[in-house]
C-alpha cells in the first residue's frame, strides 16, 4: 500500500495484510491501463476501500472494483472515465533469470511528490516464498505504494506486477542480511487473471532493447496512480 502508514513493504507473498486501517484514513497504491476503462493492481492495494480514485498525468477519475483474486494479490478496478494508452504484456510466459527491469510507479505520495517514479534492476529468482511459482523475484528498489505498478522488459513490455519487498528487519533479526529482494507477480498469472475477468490482454512480441529513458516515457501515459479512502 502507500503513504498514510500502510507501507506495502515487507508484505510477503500469501502472508498476512496487517489491521485494517481506521475509517476516513487515505493511502495511495499504484496500478496500470490494460483496457480503456480497466486498471490492474494489487488486491491489498484496494482491500476495505471505501473509494478509489485512478489518476496519472492525464486523467484522473473515480474507479470501482469488479474482479479481486486475494491469493495471487490482483484486482481490477473499472474506470469512469476512458483512458487512450494501454500497457502490453509480453508474449509467452517464460521469463530469463537476470534480464533487465524497470518499474514505473507512484511510491510515497506525501514524500517524494505526486509524479511517477521509475527504478531499474534485473530478474532475481524466478519463485517466491516456499517456491510460489506465481512469483517473481527481482532488485530494482521497492518502495511503499509502488505495489499494483507494471514490472516491463528491456522492450517496455509488462512481465510482472509489483507486490512488495521484503521485510528486512525481520530478516536482520534472524541472523541475516539481505538487500534489494522483492516480489512481483508474474505476467503470464496476471494475464490468466484478465482471462477469468473476461479481458483478453493486449500482447506484443519482444522487441529490440530500448533505452530506461524512453521505457519510461511510454510508461508514464498508462502507469497510474491508485488513491483511496478507507
Amino acid at each position: 500500500r502507500a503513504s498514510g502508514g500502510y507501507g506495502d513493504q515487507g508484505y510477503p507473498p500469501g502472508g498476512s495484510r496487517g489491521p485494517r486501517p481506521p475509517a476516513g484514513s487515505t493511502a495511495s497504491g499504484s496500478g496500470f491501463v490494460i483496457a480503456p476503462n480497466h486498471v490492474l493492481t494489487n488486491h491489498h492495494v484496494i482491500e476495505d476501500a471505501a473509494s478509489i480514485k485512478v489518476t496519472n498525468e492525464r486523467r484522473s477519475t473515480p474507479g470501482r472494483v469488479v474482479f479481486s483474486d486475494p491469493q495471487n494479490d490482483l484486482a481490477l478496478v473499472e474506470t469512469d472515465a476512458r483512458f487512450d494508452q494501454f500497457a502490453s504484456f509480453r508474449e509467452g510466459i517464460e521469463l530469463h533469470l537476470g534480464e533487465d527491469v524497470v518499474l514505473v510507479g507512484f511510491p510515497l505520495q506525501n514524500v517524494l511528490g505526486q509524479g511517477p517514479q521509475v527504478t531499474a534492476g534485473n530478474v532475481s529468482g524466478l519463485c517466491g516464498f516456499s517456491n510460489n511459482a506465481a512469483i517473481m523475484q527481482y532488485t530494482a528498489p521497492t518502495a511503499s505504494g509502488a505495489s499494483g505498478g507494471p514490472i516491463l522488459d528491456s522492450s517496455g513490455l509488462v512481465i510482472g506486477v509489483v507486490r512488495a519487498g521484503l521485510a528486512h528487519d525481520q530478516i536482520r533479526n534472524s541472523g541475516s542480511i539481505s538487500e534489494n529482494i522483492n516480489f512481483g507477480v508474474k505476467g503470464s498469472v496476471a494475464r490468466a487473471f484478465l482471462d477469468a475477468a473476461g479481458l483478453a490482454a493486449q500482447t506484443a512480441p519482444g522487441g529490440p532493447v530500448r533505452s530506461r529513458a524512453d521505457i519510461a516515457r511510454e510508461a508514464r501515459g498508462f502507469a497510474t496512480c491508485i488513491k483511496l479512502t478507507f
